[in-house]
Protein backbone atom coordinates (compact mmCIF):
# COMPACT_ATOMS: atom_id res chain seq x y z
CA UNK A 1 0.00 0.00 0.00
CA UNK A 2 1.47 3.17 -1.37
CA UNK A 3 1.63 6.44 1.15
CA UNK A 4 -0.99 8.03 -1.12
CA UNK A 5 -3.84 5.27 0.03
CA UNK A 6 -3.14 5.26 3.52
CA UNK A 7 -5.79 8.26 3.51
CA UNK A 8 -8.74 5.99 2.62
CA UNK A 9 -11.09 4.08 4.59
CA UNK A 10 -11.82 0.49 3.79
CA UNK A 11 -14.59 -1.25 3.96
CA UNK A 12 -14.54 -4.86 5.66
CA UNK A 13 -14.20 -6.84 1.86
CA UNK A 14 -11.76 -4.29 0.84
CA UNK A 15 -13.09 -1.61 -1.33
CA UNK A 16 -12.26 2.76 -0.74
CA UNK A 17 -14.90 4.04 1.41
CA UNK A 18 -15.54 7.71 -0.03
CA UNK A 19 -17.41 10.18 2.41
CA UNK A 20 -18.76 13.39 1.77
CA UNK A 21 -17.24 15.43 4.23
CA UNK A 22 -19.46 18.61 3.04
CA UNK A 23 -18.39 22.27 2.35
CA UNK A 24 -18.41 23.52 5.93
CA UNK A 25 -21.13 25.88 4.57
CA UNK A 26 -24.60 26.75 6.75
CA UNK A 27 -27.55 24.94 5.64
CA UNK A 28 -29.28 27.07 2.95
CA UNK A 29 -32.58 26.19 2.47
CA UNK A 30 -34.15 26.71 -1.19
CA UNK A 31 -37.32 28.19 -0.88
CA UNK A 32 -37.52 30.38 -4.40
CA UNK A 33 -39.60 27.37 -6.68
CA UNK A 34 -39.67 28.68 -10.19
CA UNK A 35 -43.61 27.50 -10.40
CA UNK A 36 -43.59 28.56 -14.65
CA UNK A 37 -40.46 26.59 -14.76
CA UNK A 38 -42.12 23.84 -13.10
CA UNK A 39 -45.34 23.95 -15.22
CA UNK A 40 -43.17 23.90 -18.32
CA UNK A 41 -40.98 21.18 -17.82
CA UNK A 42 -44.17 19.15 -16.81
CA UNK A 43 -45.53 20.14 -20.04
CA UNK A 44 -42.77 18.97 -21.78
CA UNK A 45 -42.45 15.67 -19.84
CA UNK A 46 -46.26 14.79 -20.40
CA UNK A 47 -45.67 15.81 -24.28
CA UNK A 48 -43.08 13.81 -25.02
CA UNK A 49 -42.54 11.18 -22.12
CA UNK A 50 -45.96 10.19 -21.35
CA UNK A 51 -48.64 10.87 -18.42
CA UNK A 52 -46.57 11.71 -15.03
CA UNK A 53 -47.47 8.81 -12.58
CA UNK A 54 -46.29 10.32 -9.76
CA UNK A 55 -43.71 12.81 -8.09
CA UNK A 56 -41.10 12.02 -5.86
CA UNK A 57 -40.96 15.28 -3.66
CA UNK A 58 -37.83 16.60 -1.52
CA UNK A 59 -38.62 17.40 1.69
CA UNK A 60 -35.99 19.48 3.00
CA UNK A 61 -33.66 21.04 0.22
CA UNK A 62 -29.97 22.42 0.37
CA UNK A 63 -29.47 25.08 -2.29
CA UNK A 64 -32.23 23.89 -4.95
CA UNK A 65 -35.36 21.50 -4.54
CA UNK A 66 -35.09 18.41 -6.62
CA UNK A 67 -37.88 16.88 -7.50
CA UNK A 68 -38.51 13.45 -9.46
CA UNK A 69 -41.21 12.41 -11.91
CA UNK A 70 -42.20 8.91 -12.87
CA UNK A 71 -43.30 8.14 -15.92
CA UNK A 72 -44.80 4.59 -15.87
CA UNK A 73 -44.11 2.35 -18.85
CA UNK A 74 -46.57 2.23 -21.52
CA UNK A 75 -46.96 0.10 -25.17
CA UNK A 76 -44.53 3.05 -26.91
CA UNK A 77 -42.01 2.64 -23.65
CA UNK A 78 -41.66 -0.29 -21.94
CA UNK A 79 -39.78 1.03 -19.24
CA UNK A 80 -40.33 3.01 -16.38
CA UNK A 81 -38.48 6.87 -16.79
CA UNK A 82 -36.99 9.18 -14.05
CA UNK A 83 -36.59 13.03 -14.81
CA UNK A 84 -36.04 15.22 -12.24
CA UNK A 85 -36.70 19.11 -11.80
CA UNK A 86 -35.18 21.24 -10.49
CA UNK A 87 -31.02 20.63 -10.30
CA UNK A 88 -30.87 23.58 -13.36
CA UNK A 89 -32.28 26.25 -11.29
CA UNK A 90 -29.15 26.56 -10.04
CA UNK A 91 -25.60 27.08 -12.70
CA UNK A 92 -22.99 24.36 -12.40
CA UNK A 93 -19.57 24.76 -13.61
CA UNK A 94 -20.17 22.43 -16.15
CA UNK A 95 -23.27 22.37 -17.56
CA UNK A 96 -26.66 23.41 -16.57
CA UNK A 97 -29.45 20.59 -16.38
CA UNK A 98 -31.76 17.53 -15.37
CA UNK A 99 -30.84 14.04 -15.51
CA UNK A 100 -32.96 11.45 -17.15
CA UNK A 101 -33.13 7.69 -16.09
CA UNK A 102 -34.85 4.74 -17.85
CA UNK A 103 -35.25 1.51 -15.98
CA UNK A 104 -36.77 -1.81 -16.87
CA UNK A 105 -39.12 -4.17 -14.96
CA UNK A 106 -39.17 -5.13 -12.21
CA UNK A 107 -39.87 -2.12 -10.32
CA UNK A 108 -42.08 -1.36 -7.45
CA UNK A 109 -42.38 2.89 -6.93
CA UNK A 110 -44.69 2.37 -3.60
CA UNK A 111 -42.03 -0.06 -1.79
Amino acid sequence: MSNNEDKYEYTESGDVLYTHKGSGKDFDPNVDIDEEAREIMEAHIERYFGPIYMVYHEIMSHLVHVDVYHIAPSEERPYHTLITQGMSDKAMDAFKGEACSLLVEPLNPKS
